[in-house]
């Protein structure tokens, strides 16, 4: 984790200063699980506020000097009093002895300011790690800090989530995103937003190299699904060694246009509009919730341990026309 003086993203000061009023009144809480879509900054939102933590000399609006003997471990990798829990791997779980390692630094005495604990993304945590977490939870020490980072709370334990001050960064459309975008060379950051749900750094990424491509041949696969000229199997292949995640948050804002179309609604991405139309004839509305349902089920589950390719397949057979009847349902 590197030491970045430079402040949050211009859509994330309201957060910040509900933060930094908590840290200066004493108020701060002890866990903080930090929520959104994919896309709009959590994880270096928690660096920066790691930074500031372990900062030995904070500016007065909060932000880590970036100079001090803290900072300068921390620039290093090497700050004794930050603790970072992830995977061991990608798509790995976050396993119970790395949770009880937690408990042991949780013991230790600052040798510096504070000391903070970074989990991302929290929801990889298996039922035991959760369950270990929860006991450190009900017993905080002063001063250490807990940083939650997750794109998916409702996958953690509902008492794990009590325990925890939420702060939340929703999807935005707001001009302070937009900005941001035209700052970055976006040409189109209004509708890049609009694409990426409200997420400006997924935005930045649909703008730059080939992520737009990408989307247009997914959306294309998906579209020949449903007439029959795609096998969903070998779809359901690409797609998981493409970037499974992705392409169902893809599937997740082009089912819901295509209800919007359906109710005669604007479109986020209007460049679909022809193939949603053409595929509303094709499309059984009675399951179509379930089927979203089952997109929001395999976004859960896609960072976990599990059969990705079976995952995909079962939510993209449902749309091939010869096997609707008989294709079995998600249930959320």
């Amino acid at each position: 984790m590197q030491p970045q003086p430079e402040a949050p993203y211009p859509w994330q000061q309201r957060q910040w200063q509900q933060l930094l009023l908590g840290q200066q009144t004493g108020r701060l809480a002890h866990a903080l699980l930090l929520v959104g879509p994919v896309g709009v900054g959590k994880s270096r939102f928690a660096s920066l506020l790691a930074a500031a933590l372990l900062c030995q000399a904070p500016s007065a609006s909060g932000i880590a000097c970036g100079s001090c003997k803290s900072c300068q471990l921390l620039a290093a990798g090497s700050h004794p009093d930050l603790q970072e829990i992830q995977p061991a791997e990608e798509g790995k779980a976050i396993l119970v002895d790395q949770i009880r390692e937690l408990e042991r630094f949780q013991g230790l005495k600052a040798l510096y300011r504070n000391k903070v604990v970074v989990i991302a993304p929290a929801e990889a945590m298996n039922i035991n790690a959760a369950n270990a977490l929860l006991k450190t939870l009900e017993e905080p020490t002063a001063e250490t800090t807990l940083l939650l980072v997750s794109p998916r709370p409702q996958s953690l334990l509902p008492t794990l989530r009590s325990r925890c001050q939420r702060i939340t960064f929703p999807p935005t459309a707001e001009a302070e995103a937009v900005n941001w975008l035209v700052a970055q060379g976006v040409a189109e950051p209004v509708r890049m937003l609009a694409i990426a749900g409200g997420a400006p750094l997924a935005a930045l990424a649909l703008a730059n190299g080939d992520s737009m491509a990408q989307r247009q041949q997914a959306f294309r696969e998906w579209v020949a699904i449903t007439l029959g000229r795609e096998d969903p199997v070998e779809v359901a292949g690409r797609w998981a060694n493409e970037g499974a995640g992705l392409r169902l948050a893809w599937l997740y804002h082009w089912i819901g246009d295509l209800v919007r179309s359906k109710s005669q609604l604007s479109l986020r991405d209007p460049t679909l509009a022809d193939g949603l139309h053409d595929m509303l004839e094709r499309v059984d509305f009675s399951e179509i919730f379930s089927r979203l349902d089952g997109v929001q089920r395999g976004l859960r589950e896609v960072s976990a341990p599990f059969n990705t390719q079976l995952l995909l397949e079962e939510i993209l057979l449902p749309w091939a026309p010869t096997r609707r009847s008989s294709s079995t349902r998600i249930d959320s």
